[in-house]
């Protein structure tokens, strides 16, 4: 976590694209993944420090909070970090909400193509 070169995702300058996106969104996953690990070991002091890390290195202005965000999210409430952890669950349902706000924009026929896309943004939102 400490040695790996995250190669500029911090400056604003550098474009992540669909894929850089896709690839940081499954890393984010795995920074959730090895906090609940943690938690599970009885290591909360680590736990913390890998949430945390996660969020530095990809904040949401940087790498958009969607469902890979959830695991990070829970971390932080088994955590106790109460604040922390609602004001990222806050932030993931407001951009679900402004992508639903999107679809539901657009004209019936493409609409319906994000069905999808529509469907678990519901579920989320919803939970």
């Amino acid at each position: 976590m400490n040695k790996f070169v995250w190669g500029g995702i911090d400056d604003p300058d550098v474009y992540l694209d669909e894929n850089n996106l896709r690839m940081l969104a499954n890393f984010r996953n795995s920074f959730g993944r090895l906090a609940h690990a943690l938690i599970d070991e009885n290591k909360p002091d680590s736990a913390q420090q890998v949430l945390d890390k996660c969020v530095a290195l990809m904040p949401n202005e940087r790498v958009p909070f969607y469902y890979f965000m959830v695991p990070v999210i829970e971390g932080y409430y088994k955590l106790n970090r109460l604040d922390t952890a609602n004001a990222h669950a806050h932030t993931l349902s407001t951009n679900l909400k402004e992508e639903l706000t999107y679809y539901f924009s657009l004209p019936q026929g493409f609409s319906n193509a994000f069905d999808y896309e529509k469907g678990w943004r519901f579920t989320f939102i919803s939970n």
